[in-house]
């Protein structure tokens, strides 16, 4: 039986604290990564039921940490090029996904862009 402490939380101290788990700042910025990527675990069947563990899980499998500012490496993701093209990409792909009207968040969209970045560069 899942008990409340066992289920993800979208609340603000909950948030930071996997951010500062992970190593990472809290930022709003951040957070609200954080939001779009729970909204899309929460989505997924496979990592039912979605507490905590199966949380832990999908973001080890996805790989999702590297997505998050960690301190001290602001300079380090603008002077990527890889990074600049991924989030140009991931623009583009949002701006015309609002003019469609098709709903999505950013973390989709920068999925979507790291894919097509990296068949660009096969």
């Amino acid at each position: 039986m899942l008990i409340n402490e066992d289920l993800i939380s979208t609340d603000e101290n909950e948030l930071n604290c996997f951010l500062k788990g992970w190593g990472k700042k809290q930022t709003k910025k951040n957070r609200t990564l954080l939001i779009n990527i729970i909204e899309k675990f929460r989505s997924v069947s496979s990592y039912s039921p979605h507490n905590k563990d199966s949380f832990n899980r999908y973001v080890k499998t996805k790989k999702i940490k590297s997505l998050f500012d960690s301190p001290g490496t602001e300079n380090k993701q603008q002077n990527s090029p890889h990074q600049s093209k991924i989030q140009k990409k991931a623009h583009e792909i949002y701006v015309q996904r609002v003019k469609d009207a098709i709903p999505g968040n950013a973390f989709a969209d920068w999925l979507q862009a790291e894919k097509e970045i990296k068949k660009e560069t096969k």
